[in-house]
């Protein structure tokens, strides 16, 4: 009696599991024979996460260090996903679907739902995969400064050493002293530490990955030298150590793939 009942109770979680997962899903789980079915969908049951779930990036396999941002992220967390190329000049209804309002990559679809923009990407993924190292501090703080940083990057030392290497005349010379300022601002900032992030790679060095790698390959290809060691030691020092830090080196893009596509532009 007591094992029919328990078989009986087995049988409901599974019919229960059943119900959470998607048309598409409850389709594959047919086509799995029974013992691996049952063990799928008490996988779903005691997790919360769908068996055949697999959280998709679009934009993948390009050359954005928007999208390289969100890479390293789900990388660091050790979260499966799929890439997916976009054609930015020929959008995908993908795109379209699940970033209305910008459509630009990168975008993450998970369970469903797209996420936009790359640093809201990576909290994201910080926030819903915590098993894995963190990437912002937890300290309210350390993290308000470093989601700070985080936005001085964008704001501030991007757009203008972009357009410092890329522009001519005045509009070159002005970019060229707008970075100067906020290149300082973070060479200050990165004294005496190892990374943006501590010890270890963070929010804030994932942000400037740009800086650290996208930057001197273009300088170099444009010829315009932003960041050198005897103006910027710090920061130099940085660049090297992150460019060769293993779990960044496997993550990055090709610098021969790179030079080629800033030379064609």
């Amino acid at each position: 009696m007591a094992l029919c009942l328990q078989r009986r109770a087995s049988f409901q979680a599974l019919r229960r599991a059943a119900r959470l997962l998607s048309p598409p899903a409850r389709h594959a789980a047919r086509l799995l024979s029974p013992p691996a079915r049952h063990a799928a969908l008490l996988l779903r049951l005691v997790s919360g996460v769908s068996y055949h779930a697999l959280s998709r990036l679009l934009g993948g396999l390009g050359f954005s260090p928007y999208v390289n941002r969100v890479e390293m992220a789900l990388k660091l967390k050790g979260v499966e996903y799929e890439p997916i190329a976009e054609d930015v000049k020929n959008k995908s209804p993908l795109l379209l679907q699940h970033n209305p309002v910008h459509k630009k990559v990168p975008v993450l679809i998970h369970n469903g739902k797209g996420i936009a923009e790359s640093l809201i990407i990576v909290e994201y993924i910080d926030q819903v995969w915590q098993e894995g190292p963190p990437i912002l501090p937890k300290d309210p703080y350390q993290r308000a400064m470093t989601r700070f940083w985080a936005k001085f990057i964008d704001e501030k030392c991007i757009i203008a050493t972009w357009k410092a290497c890329c522009s001519t005349g005045e509009e070159q010379e002005k970019s060229k002293e707008e970075s100067m300022e906020a290149l300082k601002f973070l060479e200050d900032e990165i004294k005496g530490k190892k990374f943006f992030g501590g010890e270890n790679i963070g929010f804030v060095d994932i942000a400037a990955n740009f800086i650290g790698y996208w930057l001197p390959i273009i300088s170099e290809v444009k010829g315009v030298q932003l960041i050198t060691e005897e103006k910027f030691p710090n920061l130099w020092r940085w660049m090297n150590d992150y460019c060769n830090d293993n779990f960044v080196k496997g993550i990055l893009p090709s610098k021969d793939a790179l030079v080629e596509r800033f030379k064609s532009k």
